[in-house]
């Protein structure tokens, strides 16, 4: 278990946001940061409380989340654990690392690194998937099966490539103005060129446009959020028309929000943080629903969970799920549609759901 120590804490809407710092493997060895909100704890113990990671954008640390965004509020209310790592590893003294502000620290770009120096210290893409959740399971006893992710601009771009790589690992992703295409924009020539060299064809696989032309997709909706006077958007760094129309091309379900006359900063993403927080919520609910709809202890047969499984492969459309409820002589004979992901009504169908199985 990698020993984390507490450097701070601050109360927060009834609960606290803490930031703490590890020795971290996945770079380098070095010392890591990560900030967390802590909702209270009166109605829901830390174990049952999903997961939500924010990934942060070019010069930020773990900090500016909590300080700017005003999640805490939303997160408290609904019972949400909130994780930001920082954007890089810090300190690895290595040539050119801190010459710019879009490459090296603070500009990890959530990448593992293949180039020489870098690949010893710039495991983003590691340290933000496998070790950070690690750490939160064996040190917080939170549940890894309940999580989500998000972010901005390179955390968008980060969030995105996550979840597509790993699609079962997240129960849901969205992103505020991510770089969509950064094969495509310099931000993303000059970091892929820094961080894995000449070989284009490893670019692919941390671009979320070229992931998705892959047919790497995610079951569910994808969120983003786009300010129409984004100075980045303007200068073709962000390019979310060309992820849109690779989704559309592959099936994959996406809704692309331009909002009209916000830019680039952490106003744009407080004005719609609740929007992101909730779909996120909503999202992680409905999945633990299934979960027990379908899962080893359901009080379904087997042969039911998997009828059930084959169908929903096939019944995910842009109004949300579709969930057919076989009934015990083989046949669907319920059917439920889910149109918007909110809490209460998936326990409302839950509870219908069990009533008509149990035959009462």
């Amino acid at each position: 278990m990698a020993q984390v120590e507490k450097i701070a804490s601050a109360k927060c809407f009834q609960g606290y946001v803490c930031r703490y710092s590890h020795v971290s493997s996945s770079l380098g060895n070095l010392e890591a940061k990560f900030s967390v909100y802590w909702p209270p704890t009166d109605k829901v113990p830390i174990e049952r409380q999903p997961v939500l990671y924010w990934l942060s954008g070019l010069t930020c640390t773990d900090e500016n989340m909590m300080m700017k965004a005003g999640a805490q509020r939303i997160c408290s209310q609904l019972g949400l654990i909130l994780v930001c790592p920082d954007t890089s590893p810090r300190g690895a003294g290595l040539p050119g690392e801190d010459d710019a502000y879009d490459f090296g620290t603070g500009a990890g770009f959530y990448v593992n690194a293949t180039t020489p120096g870098y690949s010893q210290y710039y495991r983003m893409f590691d340290y933000v998937t496998k070790e950070l959740p690690q750490i939160m399971q064996s040190n917080f006893k939170v549940d890894p099966s309940k999580k989500s992710i998000f972010g901005h601009s390179m955390g968008g771009h980060g969030a995105l490539i996550c979840a597509l790589k790993l699609p079962n690992e997240y129960c849901s992703v969205s992103a505020f103005a991510p770089i969509s295409n950064p094969m495509q924009c310099d931000w993303g020539k000059k970091a892929f060129h820094g961080y894995l060299g000449e070989d284009k064809e490893s670019w692919r696989q941390y671009d979320a446009t070229e992931l998705v032309q892959q047919g790497h997709k995610i079951a569910g909706k994808i969120l983003i959020d786009q300010g129409t006077e984004d100075n980045f958007y303007k200068q073709k760094q962000l390019l979310p028309e060309n992820f849109e129309k690779a989704c559309q091309s592959a099936g994959q379900q996406l809704e692309l929000r331009f909002q009209e006359g916000y830019d680039h900063s952490y106003y744009f993403i407080a004005t719609f943080i609740e929007d992101h927080i909730r779909f996120h919520a909503q999202r992680q609910v409905f999945v633990l629903w299934l979960q027990q709809l379908l899962g080893e202890e359901s009080v379904f047969s087997t042969t039911c969970r998997e009828q059930v499984r084959n169908i929903l492969e096939t019944n995910i459309d842009s109004d949300g799920w579709k969930v057919f409820v076989c009934g015990g002589d083989g046949t669907c004979n319920l059917v439920v549609q889910v149109l918007q992901y909110f809490p209460w009504k998936v326990g409302v169908v839950l509870v219908r759901v069990s009533r008509n199985l149990r035959g009462l």
